[in-house]
């Protein structure tokens, strides 16, 4: 069984035991480290592996990990931060970036469709990644009037695999040549009762222009 598995089940049995022990969805953390002194901004300033450390102290609450999977667990959401910090700093104008937000969320059953409706963010660009159960769906390109392209070029995401999906503003903070299309994405449908999701979502955090969902979330 992986540390997510683990992880999962752990839950789960929570949820059983109370089922107020599991709502809609269990966010583990939310938090976020700062690439500058802009005041407005209120994430909790933490580097990426004090993020990563954070993620893995609020787990193991949970659970009984031992010492090397946690670092096991840590080493593995390091390296997802590092890699979309460096795509976002290669991507858009780095100088109007404030920070990073990140999040880890468990959800079960019914509760793991979070947004059943096709959709894109209303963000430059999130990175989602399935670490535990069916993996998020999404479109790379279609013309999004017409359903039954929809089907035809439906994919979804494997275990493990992240997703870089451009969000609505992107155009607003890339770079010179670099547009993308805002990539249309839902939750799974059908999940199972008993299957959890484990999910880890980090978005960029842009200098100016910050928009009323991104402030509820800071």
């Amino acid at each position: 069984m992986s540390l997510w598995e683990t992880l999962g089940a752990e839950v789960m049995k929570l949820a059983q035991e109370d089922d107020t022990n599991l709502k809609r969805e269990r966010k583990i953390e939310v938090m976020a480290w700062k690439n500058s002194e802009e005041d407005h901004f209120h994430g909790e300033e933490l580097q990426e592996e004090a993020a990563a450390t954070r993620l893995v102290e609020e787990a193991s609450k949970w659970m009984e990990w031992r010492p090397v999977e946690q670092s096991e667990a840590k080493a593995d959401i390091l390296v997802n931060l590092n890699a979309f910090r460096a795509f976002c700093e290669e991507q858009l104008h780095h100088n109007e970036i404030i920070g990073y937000k990140v999040k880890m969320a468990i959800m079960q059953g019914k509760y793991a469709t979070q947004c059943p409706g096709w959709h894109q963010d209303h963000v430059p660009v999130r990175w989602i990644q399935t670490l535990l159960g069916p993996g998020t769906m999404y479109i790379d390109a279609c013309s999004h009037d017409n359903e039954e392209t929809h089907k035809s070029e439906e994919q979804q995401a494997q275990l493990g695999q992240p997703l870089l999906l451009v969000g609505k503003s992107w155009s607003e903070w890339a770079k010179s040549g670099t547009h993308r299309p805002a990539v249309l994405h839902r939750s799974p449908l059908d999940v199972p009762k008993t299957q959890n999701r484990i999910l880890l979502v980090m978005d960029v955090v842009m200098h100016t222009k910050l928009t009323d969902l991104q402030r509820e979330v800071l």
